[in-house]
């Protein structure tokens, strides 16, 4: 038996996403599909890093969990969004 196919082999279209709140602060973890396996993804300040990269999901998620449980823990309100779409607040009405 070979060796596993990937995450991203295996689902490329799963993620997951968290989007928590602190007054008017909003920051999202999100897990997606990356080159041999995944990553997890923080925006803060509208600025997204990478600050996990793993083979398997479990591993991503194992950070995504983490970040949330520190922000939570610091009375951030966190839920997990099951659909999202991006809005440019950039530009001017």
């Amino acid at each position: 038996m070979g060796a596993a196919p990937s995450w991203a082999a295996l689902e490329p279209t799963s993620q997951a996403l968290v989007l928590c709140r602190h007054q008017q602060n909003v920051r999202t973890i999100a897990v997606t599909p990356g080159e041999g396996g995944c990553e997890t993804l923080y925006t803060k300040g509208g600025v997204a890093e990478v600050v996990g990269r793993a083979r398997n999901r479990d591993s991503c998620m194992g950070f995504l969990r983490n970040i949330q449980g520190n922000l939570q823990g610091a009375q951030w309100n966190c839920r997990e969004v099951s659909q999202s779409s991006v809005t440019d607040l950039t530009s001017s009405q």
